[in-house]
């Protein structure tokens, strides 16, 4: 087997909608279309998807996408999912479970399972409801999917430290890929606020976890209070009907906009806007949101969850806070009413987004994809 000609096949729940064509824009699918682009367009290998879907197979951005008609289990897992994929990737070169609640039970050789960040971190989160035989065996899966592939990826640190803390001894396995960004299509805008609006930005994938409510909540706020300020809700429903009816509550509110853009507008859509708000509350990993908007030089207030901590230093380029309503419209305030501190806060935000550039991303998944392959070619287990 010639590296020069490997064939991979990615196993996800939800790359598009399950019965028609359209991308689910989430963070976790804006990172897959990186990976499949990345190793496509400059390793030249082939790459098929295998996801959810009663459609034997369409066609997106250049790739296979081939279904599998099943349902989650009552844990919110899909053990039928993964054994179907099982059988259907045997003559492929390698396997990436892009993510972690599908590696079980059957993890084939020569693969990678790929975490996004705690999942289970929101009291509405299905596993948070289960009983303790449930949960027994929602944990030994996962388990599982840590131990069982040749590399486990996690995307942010705060899930190295959960699993060194659930089960600890299995550090080996784990490897560090944190997003990278192409630091040139999302740059700095020279000119920030001089209209006398001050524009902020809340990308959303429209969840209770992203703080959807909170932000509303503190625009309405904001707008009482008198500041100057435009919220601009950012992000692409794939339902028409649910979007018209969000697009139709979020301008009926005197300071807000509804934006909903493709996926790849994103790098020119970011310098328009001062600073970003991110009230995450749960379910998130390293976020890309949050490292795009900063490599356009945009302070970022974000809640603690999951990886932003990473990224956000409270105070320096922006505000990691309990992502309460009372708390948020305290910072904001403070940021829309000082230019010179965005603008400086700004600058060190780009300069964080700097140490994570996409070569170095690229560079770390070439190098695992690499090793795990040359395995076989130099007769390793």
């Amino acid at each position: 087997m010639k590296q020069s000609s490997c064939r991979i096949a990615i196993l996800t729940d939800y790359m598009l909608h399950p019965t028609d064509d359209n991308l689910l824009a989430v963070e976790e699918n804006l990172g897959l279309l990186n990976l499949i682009r990345f190793i496509r367009g400059e390793l030249l290998w082939e790459v098929d998807v295998f996801q959810v879907s009663p459609i034997a197979r369409r066609m997106f951005d250049g790739v296979n996408v081939f279904g599998i008609d099943t349902k989650a289990d009552h844990v919110s897992m899909f053990p039928e999912l993964n054994s179907r994929f099982a059988r259907r990737s045997l003559d492929y070169d390698l396997r990436i479970y892009f993510h972690w609640h599908i590696a079980a039970p059957k993890i084939c050789h020569r693969s990678i399972v790929v975490s996004h960040g705690i999942f289970w971190d929101a009291p509405s989160t299905r596993f948070n409801r289960l009983h303790s035989l449930d949960k027994h065996e929602w944990e030994k899966r996962l388990l599982y999917g840590v131990t069982a592939p040749d590399a486990f990826v996690a995307e942010d640190r705060n899930t190295i430290n959960v699993i060194n803390a659930m089960w600890p001894g299995y550090e080996h396995r784990l490897v560090y890929i944190p997003p990278g960004i192409d630091l040139l299509a999302f740059s700095r805008s020279e000119a920030k606020g001089e209209s006398g609006i001050v524009r902020v930005v809340c990308p959303q994938d429209f969840t209770m976890e992203t703080g959807i409510n909170e932000v509303l909540t503190v625009a309405g706020m904001a707008w009482k209070q008198g500041a100057k300020t435009e919220f601009h809700i950012v992000g692409h429903m794939r339902d028409a009907k649910e979007a018209s009816i969000m697009a139709d509550h979020i301008s009926s509110l005197p300071n807000c906009k509804f934006c909903s853009v493709h996926w790849d507008s994103l790098a020119d859509l970011y310098p328009k806007f001062d600073f970003a708000l991110m009230p995450f509350r749960a379910t998130e990993g390293a976020s890309l949101y949050c490292l795009q908007a900063m490599a356009c030089g945009l302070p970022v207030i974000a809640g603690f969850a999951g990886g932003l901590g990473e990224f956000v230093v409270h105070g320096w380029n922006g505000y990691l806070v309990n992502p309460e309503a009372a708390n948020l419209i305290q910072v904001v305030l403070e940021l829309a009413s000082d230019r010179s501190l965005r603008l400086r806060m700004g600058e060190n935000a780009r300069r964080l987004a700097e140490g994570y550039p996409e070569s170095s991303w690229k560079q770390k998944w070439n190098s695992l994809l690499c090793k795990i392959l040359a395995k076989d070619l130099e007769g390793g287990d």
